[in-house]
């Protein structure tokens, strides 16, 4: 989650950087934007870069999250 200054003069700019990395706006006031985005540490970091100049407040990242598609598991062992 990055939460971005984005006052009405700028709202535009910043929302076509969310679309164009896939990421979603979860939270609008008058003055900032709250931006949740998946996806590698390199799509992450371009993500940051480009939203750097409206000012970024605040920042909170997890670690990788992952569990294996349809009947696969990523872990050798059930869990029960």
């Amino acid at each position: 989650l990055v939460k971005v200054r984005a006052d009405p003069a700028v709202r535009s700019q910043v929302l076509e950087i969310v679309d164009l990395f896939r990421a979603h706006a979860v939270d609008v006031t008058p003055e900032a934007l709250t931006v949740e985005a998946t996806g590698t540490a390199e799509k992450i970091a371009a993500l940051l870069k480009n939203l750097e100049p409206y000012g970024i407040r605040e920042m909170v990242q997890s670690g990788t999250i992952a569990v294996g598609r349809g009947p696969r598991s990523i872990t050798a062992t059930p869990v029960r």
